[in-house]
């Protein structure tokens, strides 16, 4: 189990800085077209525009010193690097924060320019950017949801119905979930193997604990059937929300790669490349948002409730 480096000396915690790494993210789209006046052919391209330029140049930089600043949880060292595996999350937000900062002082080339060294370090330190967001979805933020399920189900005398579930019956569910995450951690696979196993063995532990029923006595002699998403229903969405933004980025990014192979005239005369960043910004801020856990909906419901009084 991961446990989060914290100190009593912290200006703000850990998830307040998910949560304006989150902010910054969804709000950029929208702030570059307000300072530019129009939709560029890409967010990266309104750093040509005068009006923008500062705070094109100023977000990347503040989400970047924030990722810079993100530590994450310490896990469990594995293997014979150990310290790679125990400092990933920091290790990884940092690079994604260095990217950012890279992106930001090397401008893409303007619209009808060819491609130059600043460009092509511009577009390599985007992708290694939105690369630690899909880490951070479909690995760390998830992996985080799964340790807590696990936890949840080893204090079951703290729930009403999972404590009506035989310990038996939990013990042996516990130890094929770590017997499975064991053998997909293997270090004695090829390495596109393992590759894939850290990419999707998060995913797959998600979906092996969300689709998991228990029977339990409701009442003497009446049987029921419990899933843990009935249960930690909370939990179980904000992982949902992880697998989702994750993959929609994935896709997003291959789309854009396939279309700068394929069809690089289109991608370099529309606005398709404007609304690729979008999309991946608006799901790299969900998911950090949600990561934060800050509660957006009462605010909302209470100004809703007082608005029809």
């Amino acid at each position: 189990m991961s446990t989060s480096k914290s100190s009593s000396n912290l200006v703000f915690d850990y998830q307040t800085l998910r949560l304006i790494v989150g902010a910054l993210a969804f709000a950029f789209p929208a702030v570059a077209i307000a300072r530019s006046g129009k939709i560029t052919t890409s967010i990266s391209s309104s750093y040509w525009e005068p009006n923008a330029r500062d705070f094109f140049v100023g977000f990347l930089f503040v989400i970047g010193a924030l990722l810079i600043s993100y530590k994450g949880h310490l896990q469990a060292g594995v293997g014979k690097l150990k310290w790679l595996t125990m400092y990933q999350e920091d290790m990884i937000s940092t690079i994604g924060g260095m990217a950012a900062i890279f992106t930001a002082l090397n401008p893409t080339a303007r619209d009808g320019a060819p491609m130059n060294t600043h460009a092509c370090i511009h577009v390599t330190g985007a992708f290694i950017l939105f690369s630690t967001v899909v880490y951070f979805c479909a690995i760390a933020f998830l992996r985080s949801i799964n340790q807590k399920l696990l936890v949840y189900f080893g204090r079951k005398a703290e729930n009403d119905i999972i404590k009506q579930v035989k310990s038996d019956e939990i013990k042996s569910f516990i130890k094929d979930v770590k017997k499975f995450r064991k053998e997909k951690s293997r270090t004695d696979i090829n390495l596109f193997a393992r590759f894939w196993n850290f990419l999707f063995l998060e995913m797959s532990t998600f979906r092996i604990l969300t689709n998991k029923e228990f029977v339990y006595e409701k009442q003497k002699g009446v049987k029921e059937n419990l899933k843990v998403s009935q249960v930690f229903s909370m939990e179980v969405r904000r992982g949902w929300i992880y697998v989702v933004c994750g993959s929609i980025i994935l896709v997003d990014l291959a789309a854009f790669i396939i279309l700068m192979v394929t069809l690089s005239s289109l991608v370099a005369n529309t606005r398709i490349t404007f609304v690729i960043e979008t999309i991946a910004l608006g799901f790299f801020g969900v998911a950090w948002m949600t990561a934060s856990q800050f509660d957006f909906w009462s605010p909302i419901k209470k100004w809703v409730q007082s608005r029809r009084t």
